[in-house]
């Protein structure tokens, strides 16, 4: 039965990575998508930077997939290693853009 529960968690959080990493992906209204990202993005190309953005929220879900197909083994490892990957892609993520993001995204 644990193993269920944890697989349906990591389940809603991979499909909430994905449909927010497309959301960004495929915004029509750059300004309103650029809204729920932090930081200054004048002079920058707010395009890109929401396809980038959005490729990435739906890599960081690909963890918690690999997390239910390890639940099958052992339920509570395939979860600490599902949020241990999220992280570091996360700290990649912020490192990342602090930074490269006025070299990369400059207009």
């Amino acid at each position: 039965m644990m193993k269920i529960y944890i697989a349906l968690i990591e389940l809603v959080v991979a499909l909430m990575m994905f449909f927010i990493g497309l959301y960004f992906y495929r915004v029509k209204d750059i300004e309103w998508g650029i809204l729920f990202l932090t930081g200054d993005y004048s002079g920058l190309d707010k395009n890109r930077i929401c396809r980038d953005v959005g490729k990435r929220i739906m890599i960081w879900s690909i963890p918690f997939v690999i997390g239910i197909i390890i639940d099958v083994f052992n339920p509570m490892l395939s979860i600490k290693i599902a949020f241990a990957v999220f992280i570091f892609l996360l700290a990649v993520h912020i490192i990342d853009m602090n930074i490269n993001m006025n070299k990369r995204y400059k207009l």
